[in-house]
């Protein structure tokens, strides 16, 4: 209960020092798809860079979209509405049999042009056999916050750490931990 509290607050601690951005501040917008990385994928990426001499960007989209070596593979995506200041977002799992997808709606908060932090709720829906994903190993509530920006013309660079309300009895790939940190990198359009 205590690890529930306290992300719900580190969640809306970011809104608390937005009231002094300027009403004009519009945010990043626009929608985005990519990859998204988490700390198996990054402990992949760190023993191919002790076994290889060069990564090219290409290697790391394969890692990340599991196109190297049957890797499992996560993508997320935001559609934003532009007369809105909320987004549908969804991120979609694949790994063998194990399949999750979760959907969400964030409230969007810009903080200077072209970056975004918001805060969500969506649901989990887990299909496993027993084996864990990033997104837990049931169906479930899950609260998410998380900063957004696009960095040059369509590259958009996104982070979010993801609260499983159902934490006692789920389990995230790896470890009993019931929030789920995440990076990653997109193509805006």
């Amino acid at each position: 209960m205590k690890i529930k509290l306290a992300f719900c607050l580190l969640a809306l601690t970011p809104f608390a020092f937005v009231s002094e951005v300027n009403a004009q501040t519009k945010g990043m917008e626009g929608s985005y798809f990519g990859s998204t990385l988490d700390s198996n994928t990054t402990e992949g990426l760190l023993e191919f860079f002790e076994t290889n001499n060069s990564i090219t960007p290409m290697d790391i989209f394969k890692m990340s979209t599991g196109e190297a070596e049957e890797k499992p593979s996560q993508l997320q995506g935001r559609f934003d509405f532009p007369t809105l200041p909320v987004s549908i977002r969804g991120t979609a799992y694949s790994s063998g049999e194990a399949k999750a997808i979760m959907p969400v709606i964030s409230y969007d908060v810009g903080i200077n042009n072209n970056t975004n932090i918001y805060a969500g709720a969506g649901y989990a829906f887990v299909k496993t056999n027993g084996e864990d994903t990033p997104l837990g190993d049931r169906d479930g509530l899950i609260l998410t916050t998380g900063i957004e920006a696009k960095i040059v013309n369509n590259i958009v660079f996104f982070g979010d750490a993801k609260l499983m309300m159902d934490a006692e009895s789920m389990r995230i790939r790896g470890t009993d931990a019931p929030v789920k940190l995440q990076f990653g990198i997109g193509y805006g359009f």
